[in-house]
């Protein structure tokens, strides 16, 4: 039909910004386990970046409001293909494999997030 989603969106959006943080974070925690600087450095960077698009986006925990859904579901989806990649691209798949598995799955989990989150949900008045 048309003018409906191809995926069907299950995730509600204040359930999506909850894991937008925690996502967040998770990311991060490559940077106490990482035994390469890439990786260390990439982790925190993947973090920042994950914990400031949460902030400044349009949903209800966040702290200023000026990212709209449309452009944070971009970001998110950008995000997650980026953090799937950074282990090869960056070249600490093998020396931090612990890492790398945790940003390819995180990164994987981040896109799949993206593509069933209702952003449409909520609307503030």
């Amino acid at each position: 039909m048309a003018g409906h989603l191809p995926l069907r969106r299950l995730v509600p959006q204040d359930l999506h910004s909850l894991v937008d943080y925690a996502g967040s974070a998770a990311l991060g925690l490559g940077a106490v386990l990482a035994n390469d600087a890439r990786a260390q450095h990439a982790s925190v960077g993947f973090m920042l970046f994950g914990l400031v698009a949460s902030a400044f986006t349009d949903y209800r925990i966040s702290l200023c409001r000026l990212i709209p859904i449309e452009v944070h579901e971009v970001l998110d989806l950008a995000l997650g293909v980026a953090v799937m990649a950074a282990p090869f691209v960056l070249g600490y798949v093998q020396t931090s494999a612990t890492v790398a598995v945790l940003h390819v799955a995180g990164g994987a989990l981040l896109v799949a997030e993206a593509l069933l989150t209702d952003y449409r949900a909520y609307r503030r008045h």
